[in-house]
């Protein structure tokens, strides 16, 4: 740990320096001193807690140091700095004096000692300041500002330089005041104090006011470069921040042009990258995200649940189902009259009238390979149909209803007319002489 500065009740000021021993309560001792610091009886043993407080303090204050001087490094990056250092002041015994080395004072207009900053004409510093750093003066002209800040009580001079005038041994700057609080020597009733400030002569660039937006707004012209987050928020009551967009004007007629497509570009080429994306998000995770690269896609990952929902390909295909057409695929399928369960290439009904029958029993049909497949291993659609043919003669079509497994065995399956009778019929009667063919479609797989 580095070394304290503490200053006892009596006014003297020593070094806190840590001992080598490594007791719970590490004493810490002060040098002696000459004359009326020979003695500091009143500081104390500290222990861990305080040298610990103590260590914090000081650390803190370096910190704050180090912003203090990033941030005038930010500054000066601004409005360029041409000199800067620290003078106490010091008030001369006649005005027509030099200031003391390392020190400054300020006249009025009268060319008398000034007492407030405010009433500043002249400023004299030496050109050496109270780190011992000689100040030529070099580059310092009308039409800079000095800034003279005192930081024991936060007393500030601004003005701006208006003549510069290099004596022997110090300066005199003839300023014209444009902001001040207090003065040198602090405020009544204490005015002789000698307190220490800090300058800077700096210049502020010229800017071109026309080329600022105002802050109530206006129209840009040029391209706009944002490096940090934007936030909108509406205005009064708006519910919402609208961003509108125009069709580009014509030239000849300085009319809105409307023969081409406008509107707003989000750009995703810069890289060339899939990585290169816009997407909505909000705190439960992306909600539609569009990329870029040479494969450009736009994910919707969003819920799902309402007429009006986006749907991704994921969703459809999990809702897309293969509909397939079964039938009897001209091998010999016939009719049987009895009530039981029908066997292969076989089917039964509950009457033989085609006109009025509804019931229909199957236990097998083919598929578009040919194949002999087993109905109980199929479903029936909404959009399910049924034809019965004998030769080229369409004898039933009707749209089923109601598939399930068959009454006569589990073997088979069974479906009734989805009205109260066949949609289409030929009033004829079935014949287990006769060869039929069976179609039905829209019919999907289990």
């Amino acid at each position: 740990m580095g070394t304290l500065k503490l200053q006892a009740k009596n006014g003297a000021v020593g070094n806190l320096v840590p001992n080598d021993n490594t007791d719970s309560e590490a004493k810490f001792t002060l040098p002696k001193q000459s004359g009326n610091l020979a003695t500091l009886e009143d500081i104390k043993t500290l222990t861990d807690l305080d040298v610990n407080a103590l260590i914090e303090v000081v650390n803190q204050v370096e910190e704050n140091k180090q912003d203090i001087i990033e941030l005038e490094e930010e500054i000066d990056a601004l409005a360029p700095t041409f000199d800067r250092g620290q003078w106490d002041y010091k008030s001369p015994a006649n005005p027509t004096d030099s200031p003391e080395e390392a020190t400054y004072f300020i006249l009025d207009e009268a060319g008398a000692v000034a007492t407030e900053f405010s009433k500043t004409a002249e400023i004299l510093f030496h050109n050496n300041d109270v780190a011992e750093v000689t100040h030529t003066w070099a580059g310092i002209e009308e039409g800079q500002y000095i800034e003279v800040f005192d930081a024991e009580d936060e007393e500030f001079l601004l003005a701006e330089i208006d003549e510069v005038e290099l004596e022997v041994g110090y300066v005199k700057l003839t300023v014209t005041v444009k902001q001040s609080e207090g003065g040198p020597a602090g405020m009544p009733p204490d005015l002789t104090a000698e307190h220490r400030v800090r300058i800077k002569i700096f210049e502020i660039p010229e800017v071109d006011i026309t080329t600022l937006m105002p802050k109530a707004g206006g129209t840009f012209t040029g391209k706009v470069t944002h490096t940090k987050d934007i936030e909108t928020k509406p205005a009064g009551t708006n519910t919402f921040v609208n961003l509108k967009t125009y069709p580009p004007k014509n030239p000849v007629t300085d009319e809105w042009d409307y023969s081409s497509q406008f509107g707003l570009n989000v750009d995703l080429d810069m890289g060339n990258s899939g990585y290169n994306a816009f997407k909505f998000s909000n705190r439960m995770g992306d909600i539609f995200t569009v990329n870029g690269g040479t494969n450009p896609a736009a994910k919707y990952t969003g819920r799902i649940t309402e007429a009006k929902h986006l749907v991704n390909k994921e969703y459809v295909d999990a809702r897309i189902v293969a509909l397939e057409t079964l039938h009897t695929g001209g091998n010999t399928f016939k009719f049987n009259s009895n009530t039981v369960a029908p066997n292969n290439n076989q089917f039964t009904t509950v009457s033989s009238l085609t006109s009025s029958n509804k019931e229909w029993h199957f236990k097998n049909l083919y598929d578009v390979t040919g194949g002999s497949v087993e109905c109980k291993n199929y479903k029936a659609t909404d959009a399910s149909t049924f034809e019965l043919w004998q030769g080229t003669t369409l004898l039933v079509k009707t749209s089923i209803r109601d598939w399930k497994t068959s009454t006569r065995g589990s073997s088979a399956m069974q479906f009734i007319c989805s009205g109260y009778k066949p949609t289409i019929y030929d009033a004829v009667y079935l014949s287990e002489s006769n060869i039929y063919n069976v179609i039905l479609t829209n019919m999907v797989k289990k």
